[in-house]
């Protein structure tokens, strides 16, 4: 009897052992299962915000670990919505402003080349006339012919600097400060009344970002000159640990009028390229001398720059401090 009352308490502890573990292994996996359950509405949202949907959103559930998942993947959601929406509006922008830019192109032959070419077209016809009168007239042939040479050099001269801003590579071969210095030599040439002043870092600072740098600087001295009457432009460029900061300031006066919102496409289309490459731009007036101050910054690793004016600030003509960053145009700019 007694042997029989041990197998019975030993099969009934064996019982009630695995009957304990049946239990618990259900409970477990009854708890699992609620938790993990979060895992698939997780996976199905992952996978819609993989083929574009950044609308797809998980109602935070389960325990405290997969809620602040969920919240994550929905402030995730959130962030690529509104890159995908600024990438858009980017290239929405940049596109108008290929139209811009071919409308310029087209303004710039029309109204630089096209005179050119009239006067050659004028000087050629005044010397068939004089060569079929039977008794033509030498010093007025030599004076046509001399005018011709002379609208012929300077068409090549326009249609040279036309070429430059269209060349994808503006400072192949010369660097950034060799490219500006040359930009300024012809600048100087053309504008003899303007003091230029410059200082420019030395270094390879990479093709892409040189070019983008050598544009924005050309963008506003060019603004300069053509919407007002600077005594003097002073351009500067200083490089900082992980960005290049560049200022262009002159003494024309300042606004003149009231700013328009956005400014000419020129500026704006440059503050569309430096933005699209992580740097800032910003336009303001300066009081001493009165003029106008176009600054920036552009990283050289590849990370974007949050506001970052400091050294900007500290450049400009004559050593002027530079007024708060604003957003501005100076009559079109």
């Amino acid at each position: 009897m007694r042997l029989a009352d041990a197998w019975f308490d030993l099969l009934t502890a064996l019982g009630l052992l695995v009957l304990f573990l049946a239990l618990a292994f259900g409970a477990i996996w009854v708890v699992a299962d609620r938790a993990l359950r979060p895992l698939g509405a997780i996976h199905e949202a992952f996978a819609r915000i993989g083929g574009g949907d950044y609308s797809a959103k998980v109602a935070p559930k389960g325990p405290p670990e997969m809620q602040e998942l969920a919240e994550g993947l929905n402030a995730m959601a959130d962030r690529l919505a509104a890159i995908s929406s600024r990438n858009r509006s980017l290239s929405d922008r940049l596109l108008h402003l290929e139209d811009e830019e071919r409308a310029e192109l087209a303004r710039d032959l029309h109204d630089d080349v096209g005179p050119l070419l009239f006067a050659i077209d004028v000087d050629a016809s005044g010397i068939r006339r004089a060569a079929g009168a039977g008794r033509p007239d030498d010093a007025a042939i030599a004076s046509r012919a001399s005018a011709i040479i002379s609208a012929a050099h300077a068409a090549r001269k326009e249609l040279k600097r036309i070429l430059g801003n269209l060349r994808p590579s503006a400072t192949s071969g010369l660097g950034l400060k060799g490219a500006i210095e040359d930009m300024v030599a012809d600048l100087e040439a053309r504008h003899p009344d303007v003091l230029f002043d410059l200082d420019l870092p030395e270094g390879d600072f990479g093709a892409t970002i040189e070019t983008l740098l050598y544009r924005s600087v050309r963008e506003a001295v060019t603004n300069a000159l053509r919407h007002a009457r600077p005594g003097a432009i002073a351009i500067r460029i200083e490089e900082c640990p992980g960005s290049l900061i560049f200022s262009v300031a002159d003494d024309g006066g300042g606004f003149a009028g009231p700013r328009q919102p956005g400014g000419g496409f020129g500026l704006v289309g440059m503050g569309e390229r430096l933005d699209a490459a992580g740097g800032t731009m910003q336009v303001a007036q300066i009081d001493r001398p009165r003029g106008v101050r176009v600054s920036g910054a552009v990283p050289l690793t590849g990370q974007r720059l949050a506001g970052e004016t400091g050294p900007a600030d500290r450049v400009g003509l004559n050593g002027a401090a530079a007024a708060d960053a604003m957003t501005a145009s100076k009559d079109g700019r």
